[in-house]
């Protein structure tokens, strides 16, 4: 594991998109930073009267500045964690930085007449919090620096990510996953208990062939909240588990996770995950998000 845990050094410190100091406060705020052009071509802009105020959606992300790293390994024992696990830090603000790139293409798409407002957590205030309660405590702590905002009496919507956590295996991958990460698994699984085939792309993000094992999957767990601006009134909500598995059939490498090179995983992490929140987005709006609107959620 220690010669991995170099080697994804190596993969975290290519994510260091943007370079800022950091900041003191809870919320770090910035109307500009993360702006980036929407994929497609933006439907028509709607017709406003003369003077009319556009909308404003803030987007607030507290994915955090960790990349979480797991192997699968050969189980030893029933009571043992059959996964070797790292986090590492990661440089700056990369990885809201491409999360929120993510939603803005998609509100850009939805809304092209809107203005956005761009924020994350101080990744400090999730210090020493364990996984499964990452995302209430983002969460809550997202909400306590909105509520010191007096400008968002000027906004019309917040969209909240967080990390998810979920804690048993699915679709292929480990247990006890959360946030954004990676995922080895370089076992032979063909026994009777293998859950099955899985769709497999080449690092360059062309289709490959079903495989039951020896992948690396880019995995985003996280939550989407839509809230309403001006009362932190939560509209609408949903947990996604969005992966994407790679097998690079043109290596040969004997540890799977070696078959890529650092700059071929960070460019499909990066891309993934920029693709994972635009993914997660327009599966969670469900009409609730057009300003003036507000259709609040029942009782949870």
């Amino acid at each position: 594991m220690k010669k991995n845990r170099v080697w994804l050094i190596a993969v975290v410190s290519f994510l260091a998109l943007a370079h800022a100091r950091a900041q003191d406060s809870g919320l770090w705020v910035n109307p500009n930073q993360f702006k980036a052009a929407p994929a497609e071509k933006p439907a028509p802009p709607t017709p406003t009267e003369a003077g009319e105020k556009k909308a404003v959606y803030a987007i607030a992300s507290a994915i955090g500045g960790q990349l979480n790293y797991i192997v699968a390994k050969q189980s030893v024992g029933s009571n043992l964690d059959p996964y070797e696990r790292a986090t590492l830090p990661v440089p700056d603000y990369s990885l809201d930085a491409i999360v929120m790139r993510g939603i803005d293409r998609v509100v850009a798409r939805r809304f092209p007449e809107t203005d956005r407002v761009f924020m994350r957590l101080n990744p400090s205030q999730l210090e020493g919090v364990l996984p499964p309660d990452r995302e209430r405590v983002a969460f809550e702590r997202l909400i306590a620096e909105l509520q010191k905002m007096p400008e968002r009496a000027s906004w019309d919507r917040i969209v909240i990510v967080t990390p998810h956590y979920r804690g048993f295996e699915r679709a292929g991958l480990g247990s006890r996953m959360h946030g954004v990460g990676v995922f080895v698994q370089g076992l032979n699984t063909d026994s009777a208990e293998s859950q099955g085939n899985y769709d497999v792309i080449e690092p360059d993000g062309t289709p490959g062939r079903l495989r039951k094992n020896n992948y690396i999957a880019l995995y985003y767990y996280a939550k989407l909240f839509i809230l309403d601006a001006k009362t932190l009134q939560v509209l609408e909500e949903a947990p996604w588990l969005i992966d994407e598995k790679i097998n690079n059939t043109s290596s040969d490498a004997i540890n799977i996770a070696k078959s890529l090179t650092i700059e071929q995983l960070s460019g499909r992490l990066e891309a993934f995950a920029e693709k994972a929140s635009s993914d997660a987005l327009t599966r969670t709006l469900g009409g609730v998000v057009v300003p003036g609107e507000i259709k609040p959620l029942p009782p949870r």
